[in-house]
C-alpha cells in the first residue's frame, strides 16, 4: 500500500486572509491518514490530523485538496475481501471538528479485481479547478472485470454547497492582536474587543469561540450564524497566573475560507502589585515639602522576589523623595511592605514621575503614577 510513502499530491494554498495551508495524506494498516498543515513558510505546525477509517474495509491510494471556502475532499480506493476495489471520497467543512471526515461516498463501486501486475492507481489526483476554485476534480482506477490488466479509470468532480457564487462566507476581524502589557497575578486587566464581520454573500456560521491560556472571553455577542454584511463582537480579559510573558490565542471556528481565524493574545504577569498605582500631590510651592503619601508593595506570585532597586523615572524625577521605606531585599508570597514619598517642586509647572520598583517577579519594574504642580 505504500504507506512509507505520501500520496499525491501535496497540496498548497494561500487563503484570502493570508492563511497558508498544506494538506497531503497516506496509507496505514488501520486507515487512511491525513493532515493539515499550516505556516509553512514560518513556523510550520500540524493544524490537524486524522485517521479516517469508519469500517473494516482497506482504504489507499488516496488524494487530498481544498477549494477556496478551506473545505476538503480526500478521494481514495476502497476494497476488501468481500468488496471489489472501487472508488469513494469523504470531506469535510471548517466548521467541522478538527481532524474529522463526514460520511464516506461512493464514485463508482468496482465489479473486477487486478490480478497483475501489482501497480495501483499511478495516477490518482484530487485537484481544485483553476476556473472557479471551488469544483474538485478526482481520478482514480477502478476495474470491471477481473483480470491481469483489465484497470479502468474513473473521471469525477464534485463542489461544495455555498462555495463560489459570490464567495460564500469570509471574515473580517478588527484586530490581529491585543496586547494587554502588564498584569498582577490573580487580578484581571481590562477587557479588549475586536470586531467579526462577515464580508462574504453567505451566512457565516459559527461553530465555536475559544480563547486559550490565561485569557478569558468575558463578553461575546456573536451567535451561531452571522448574515452578510452584519458584524458581532468578542471581548477577552487577562488574568496571568505565572510571572513573566503569557501567550494565548482567541480561535474563531466557521465555515469561512481560513478558519480559524485567530487573534494573538500576549500579557505579561507581574508578582509586584502596587497599591494605589497613582498619587497626587496637588499645588505645593516652589522648594516645599509635601505631606508623604505611601504606597503598599505585595507579592502576588507564588514564591519569593528579590528587589533590586526602588527609584524614579521621568522628567520629574528629582522633584520626589523618599520619606519612608519598610521594604527589606526580599518579600515572601502574600507579603508586603511599603513605601512613602513625598513631592518637592523645584519650578513652577505641572510636575510628572514614576515611583519604579525593580524586582525579579516578572515584567520588572512595577510601577506608581506621581504627580503635582509646583507653585
Amino acid at each position: 500500500m505504500l504507506g512509507d510513502r505520501l500520496m499525491y499530491r501535496l497540496a498548497y494554498r494561500k487563503f484570502a486572509n493570508g492563511t497558508e495551508s498544506l494538506l497531503v495524506s497516506h496509507s496505514i494498516n488501520t486507515g487512511y491518514r491525513w493532515y493539515e498543515l499550516r505556516d509553512p513558510n514560518g513556523s510550520p505546525t500540524v493544524f490537524q490530523q486524522g485517521t479516517w477509517a469508519p469500517d473494516s474495509n482497506t482504504r489507499w491510494m488516496g488524494s487530498i485538496a481544498s477549494d477556496q471556502n478551506g473545505n476538503i475532499a480526500l478521494g481514495y480506493t476502497l476494497g476488501s475481501s468481500t468488496v471489489f476495489p472501487s472508488v469513494f471520497f469523504t470531506g469535510r467543512v471548517p466548521s467541522d471538528p478538527l481532524g474529522t471526515m463526514e460520511t464516506e461516498q461512493v464514485i463508482v463501486n468496482g465489479s473486477g479485481s487486478q490480478t497483475s501486475p501489482t501497480r495501483w492507481g499511478d495516477y490518482s489526483a484530487m485537484t481544485v479547478d483553476p476556473v472557479d476554485d471551488c469544483t474538485l476534480w478526482y481520478t482514480q482506477e477502478y476495474s470491471k472485470t477481473t483480470g491481469s490488466f483489465s484497470w479502468n479509470t474513473r473521471i469525477a468532480n464534485l463542489k461544495f454547497p455555498g462555495c463560489g457564487g459570490g464567495g460564500g462566507a469570509a471574515v473580517s476581524l478588527s484586530a490581529s492582536l491585543f496586547n494587554y502589557k502588564k498584569v498582577v497575578i490573580g487580578h484581571t486587566s481590562a477587557p479588549q474587543t475586536v470586531t467579526l464581520t462577515n464580508v462574504g454573500s453567505a451566512d457565516l456560521n459559527i461553530s465555536s469561540i475559544t480563547s486559550s491560556g490565561d485569557f478569558q472571553i468575558s463578553n461575546n455577542t456573536c451567535g451561531a450564524k452571522v448574515s452578510p454584511g452584519a458584524n458581532c463582537a468578542v471581548s477577552v480579559t487577562f488574568t496571568p497566573t505565572k510571572k513573566g510573558t503569557r501567550k494565548g490565542t482567541l480561535s474563531f471556528n466557521d465555515n469561512a475560507p481560513g478558519s480559524p481565524q485567530t487573534v494573538a493574545l500576549q500579557g505579561v504577569g507581574q508578582s509586584i502589585g502596587l497599591s494605589p498605582t497613582a498619587l497626587n500631590f496637588g499645588t505645593v510651592a516652589v522648594g516645599a515639602t509635601s505631606p508623604s503619601q505611601t504606597v503598599t508593595v505585595t507579592n502576588f506570585g507564588p514564591a519569593t522576589v528579590t528587589f533590586s532597586g526602588f527609584v524614579f523615572a521621568g522628567a520629574a524625577a528629582a522633584d520626589y523623595l523618599f520619606t519612608g521605606n519598610s521594604c527589606s531585599a526580599t518579600i515572601a508570597p502574600g507579603a508586603n511592605c511599603s513605601v512613602s514619598v513625598a513631592f518637592k517642586p523645584s519650578v513652577k509647572s505641572k510636575r510628572n514621575a514614576k515611583l519604579n520598583v525593580q524586582n525579579n517577579g516578572g515584567g520588572s519594574p512595577s510601577s506608581a503614577s506621581l504627580t503635582g504642580t509646583g507653585n
